[in-house]
């Protein structure tokens, strides 16, 4: 009986390591996916939008990924 037991926690803890990794691996895909799209919409601003926001092409980049990872 204890030998199923500990099977079967073990198995449960594999399945929670999966589950985690999985979940990690989706929100990355997420927020790379946000990124392109935030980033894409920056890109469709022209040159005087831009400029009213302060912003040159060349910021572009570093706003999206604030935007997305808060950074």
């Amino acid at each position: 009986m204890n030998y199923t037991a500990t099977k079967t926690n073990f198995a449960h803890a594999i399945g929670q390591q999966v589950t985690a990794t999985v979940s990690g691996v989706m929100n990355k895909l997420r927020r790379a996916h946000q990124y392109r799209v935030t980033l894409a919409e920056l890109q469709r601003l022209d040159d005087r939008e831009l400029n009213d926001l302060n912003l040159s092409y060349a910021d572009l980049p570093s706003v999206a990924l604030n935007a997305v990872y808060n950074r």
